[in-house]
């Protein structure tokens, strides 16, 4: 970072650190005398050289906003956060992705290609040879479609059983159940992931689709489609428990550790993507009042993590960061439908569980994505302020802020932005 102190910490996919030192860690804080720190994790990325490009473009937009007389008593650091994350495969959720390409690829190159692409992403033992045996059912599925179908969804279903994590959330029961139905149904419905219409009609209610809806045709291409669509779901769930995992094993004591030696210390947490799920984890994780300001940019996990009774009784996955106060000031969540990534993650989540209907993706659909819609059925959101230069914020300890960012953010890593800068440096006063 060119204008604040910086220091890394890396997790390995279990939570542990891999490097450096949490005593590094505080080393730093005594060091420059810190007063408040900012802890960063980025989402879905290939390698670590993105993640630092991302911070640096964005804490640099914040050291300017950190300028002002209000913040020369503070002293200002840097946390960033590096974990083993893989990206989505398709070309059109990668930014430059598409212009890459100097021909167009098939249905089932891309399916080909995609599976390669992720040898190394899964954590259960034999997950290469599982892959293997899914590339194999790939190949066949425009000479033995109802064969080739089975045995590709039983694959998927094997790297989804080899993910241990304990989150209960809505795209859950779908993950766990998918397999128990006809694999060629199930390929042909995840064709079409479109949510270019969402409504805020029928709240809590969600029609079921039979295979043949919203224009889905059952030709070959559309199964390697499907299938393609299915990989990237199971690929989501991995990096949505991976995420979870790094933020309450890994990050969460380093909070702890860091608060116990400098209980004064204000801590920043500041998550993009599944960034996003990992520091919201640790903040579920750490001790009341341990976390000043949270603020989660696009973030990948469902809409309803803060949500209080969303459905028959059950709070969302991390209410427990609102209702014990772990969180002493704001919490800023900004989301757009411009974010073709997380609307499409949760889409195809939507397809997998059987729901449909005009409100695809948006805030009624019961697989609806947190950097899309906000956070739902969740008494302390306030909806009044948009993501913007000209707005006037009056940001509260204990409230929960939706900033609508469609006139800022334009697609899902479209973050590094002026007004996202002005909006933390405000959320800490």
């Amino acid at each position: 970072m060119k204008k604040l102190p910086y220091l890394e910490v890396e997790f390995k996919k279990d939570g542990s650190i891999h490097k450096p030192k949490v005593s590094d860690v505080i080393e730093l804080i005594e060091e420059k005398k810190l007063t408040d720190l900012f802890v960063i994790s980025h989402g879905w990325n290939n390698d670590i050289k993105e993640a630092r490009d991302l911070y640096a473009s964005l804490m640099d937009l914040l050291a300017t906003e950190l300028q002002s007389s209000s913040f020369q008593s503070r002293s200002f650091g840097i946390l960033g956060v590096l974990w083993p994350s893989k990206k989505f495969t398709d070309e059109e959720l990668i930014p430059g992705g598409g212009a890459a390409s100097v021909t167009k690829k098939s249905e089932k190159q891309k399916l080909l290609d995609a599976i390669k692409s992720l040898k190394n992403s899964f954590d259960k033992t034999g997950s290469a040879l599982i892959l293997d045996d899914a590339k194999k059912a790939a190949q066949k599925l425009n000479t033995d479609p109802d064969q080739a179908s089975k045995d590709f969804v039983a694959q998927m279903a094997k790297l989804i059983s080899g993910i241990k994590g304990k989150s209960v959330e809505p795209e859950d029961k779908g993950a766990r159940e998918f397999h128990k139905e006809g694999a060629k149904s199930l390929l042909i419905r995840l064709q079409d992931t479109t949510t270019k219409t969402v409504t805020s009609k029928n709240r809590g209610g969600a029609a079921s689709v039979s295979p043949a809806a919203g224009g889905i045709s059952d030709g070959f291409q559309g199964l390697f489609e499907g299938a393609r669509n299915l990989l990237n779901y199971v690929t989501y769930y991995q990096m949505k428990e991976r995420a979870g995992t790094v933020g309450k094993e890994g990050l969460a004591p380093v909070i702890k550790e860091i608060k116990k030696m400098y209980p004064h210390i204000r801590v920043h947490l500041i998550g993009h993507s599944f960034g996003g799920r990992l520091v919201t984890s640790a903040a579920a994780n750490v001790g009341k009042g341990a976390i000043d300001t949270l603020v989660l940019l696009q973030a990948a996990f469902s809409h309803y993590g803060f949500a209080q009774n969303y459905s028959n009784g059950g709070d969302g996955m991390f209410r427990a960061a609102i209702a014990n106060q772990k969180i002493k000031g704001p919490v800023i969540i900004t989301h757009t439908h411009n974010d073709t990534a997380v609307g499409k993650a949760y889409a195809i989540a939507s397809r997998v569980g059987r729901q449909t209907g005009s409100f695809l993706g948006g805030p009624d659909d019961l697989y609806g994505g947190m950097g899309a819609n906000g956070a739902q059925i969740t008494p302390e959101a306030n909806n009044d302020f948009i993501l913007s230069n000209q707005s006037k914020y009056n940001f509260k300890a204990g409230k929960i802020y939706n900033l609508k960012a469609d006139n800022c953010i334009k697609d899902h890593s479209d973050i590094c932005k002026k007004e996202v800068a002005n909006v933390v440096a405000l959320a800490i006063q």
